[in-house]
């Protein structure tokens, strides 16, 4: 503690105490003065934490928090600091790569080259709080390609950048029909954007369109915390490469998205006669605290413990299998098999050769947990049983309703008399200070019963 926080127990204890962890937080805070360089600097304020802001023509907001807690000398000034950056500032730039995840399906960048094949076509969208964002600082769609010289980007004399006379299309990878950005991968999957602001931007992955391209389905494995879109955090000048992890001593990019093409099971090599088969069915799995009594988890990644109950199957659930060892594919570790499983969460993989194989479930919504479990196939059928998914969060279901009498909860529920439900009742998630929440779900509508649902939802 300082010497203006109080300790437990101690006057004041908690709610004048800076900790966000022990009090509630203000939704705002008051200015106590403002003023301009011509002001003199005499300002007399009572003990207690602030923050002061600077702006000035030509160069970037700033500020700097300071404590006033009577320990400086009497009649003593005490300097603040504020430190500036001229503008412009430069821009900041985001770095994509797209792998296949099929060696093995792990919903992981393992950091080493994989079978990825050609990786082109994918493309990239950013979103911020606000929305999508479509321009980069320019105003120029994302992804535009401009003039540059030695210095850099070259600029009109009204100081606008100049678009590359043969510039691709606006594209880092090249046009692709069905794709939806010029923002596109390349072979080896990457994706530049360069020119945007910092922020803190969530970026999403589509793969080309499987039916625009005659090609199967690409389906994402890698999530950060639920959900197909990537968090990442952008200061000026940033880069887009990761600044902790490099591989084999070179820059990779910030934010990596795995995909999984479907594909039937793998040929069979010749003088294969004998084959088994691999069932099973995903289910939502509910684990809870202390882990007593319930069912067990039988994963690798969320398995181990106990108090889980299973409540509903998994309706979008997919299913990889690879080989491990003394299979009779040649190549190990690979997806030889990735089809989705039916609605009711139950899977079969037929004309599977005897071998140790991992195989792989998760949801296409990425709501739940990707998971694994070894098998050991011989010449007959291996049922894995149900399979718990457990959810990345949390999900909440209720009603809005009329509250005819007025009592705090619905009445007659399933009978004649039930409380009527309000339909489109709009519901919003929002933080401490009644900030709307930013990430997972974060607004429902009723429906026609005045039902409502979140899944995913960040607690």
């Amino acid at each position: 503690a300082d010497a203006i926080t109080p300790t437990a127990g101690s006057a004041g204890f908690p709610d004048a105490c800076g900790w966000p962890s022990v009090r509630a937080i203000d939704g705002q805070s008051q200015i106590v003065a403002s003023g301009n360089q011509d002001d003199a600097a005499n300002l007399t304020l009572p003990n207690g934490k602030y923050l002061v802001s600077v702006t000035a023509d030509g160069f970037k907001i700033d500020g700097a928090h300071f404590t006033v807690d009577g320990d400086t000398a009497a009649g003593a000034d005490q300097v603040v600091v504020v430190q500036m950056n001229p503008l412009p500032v430069p821009s900041a730039t985001i770095r994509v790569n797209v792998f296949n995840d099929n060696a093995s399906t792990n919903g992981q960048y393992d950091g080493v080259p994989e079978n990825t094949g050609d990786m082109s076509g994918f493309s990239a969208q950013l979103n911020d709080i606000a929305g999508e964002v479509a321009f980069d600082v320019y105003g120029n769609p994302l992804c535009t390609e401009y003039q540059t010289d030695v210095n850099g980007i070259i600029f009109d004399a009204d100081g606008s950048p100049l678009p590359a006379a043969t510039a691709s299309g606006g594209a880092t990878g090249g046009g692709l029909a069905g794709s939806e950005t010029t923002c596109i991968s390349d072979i080896n999957g990457d994706i530049v954007i360069p020119n945007v602001g910092p922020n803190r931007y969530a970026v999403t992955v589509s793969p080309p369109d499987h039916q625009t391209n005659d090609e199967a389905r690409w389906i994402q494995t890698t999530t950060l915390e639920g959900g197909p879109d990537w968090d990442t955090w952008n200061m000026e000048g940033a880069t887009g490469f990761d600044t902790e992890l490099v591989v084999g001593g070179e820059s990779v990019p910030f934010v990596h998205f795995g995909f999984v093409k479907q594909q039937p099971m793998s040929p069979l090599p010749v003088g294969t006669v004998q084959t088994g088969s691999i069932s099973g069915r995903m289910m939502v799995g509910r684990t809870y605290v202390a882990q007593t009594t319930g069912l067990p988890n039988p994963g690798n990644i969320w398995g181990g413990g106990t108090g889980t109950l299973l409540e509903r199957p998994v309706e979008d659930g997919w299913v990889s299998l690879a080989c491990l060892a003394g299979c009779a594919f040649p190549a190990t570790d690979t997806a030889v098999y990735v089809q989705p499983a039916a609605t009711d969460g139950n899977f079969t993989i037929p004309n599977v050769p005897p071998g140790t194989y991992t195989l792989t479930m998760w949801d296409e919504a990425q709501e739940r947990i990707l998971d694994m479990v070894q098998v050991t196939v011989g010449t007959t059928a291996v049922d894995v049983g149900v399979f718990p998914l457990a959810g990345w969060f949390t999900d909440l279901t209720g009603s809005v309703f009329l509250d005819r009498n007025g009592n705090g909860r619905r009445d007659g529920v399933g009978t004649a008399n039930e409380e009527p439900g309000i339909p489109n009742f709009g519901l919003t998630l929002r933080t401490r200070v009644n900030t709307l929440q930013d990430q997972g779900a974060a607004s429902a509508l009723t429906t026609d019963d005045g039902e409502w649902s979140m899944a995913a939802y960040p607690l």
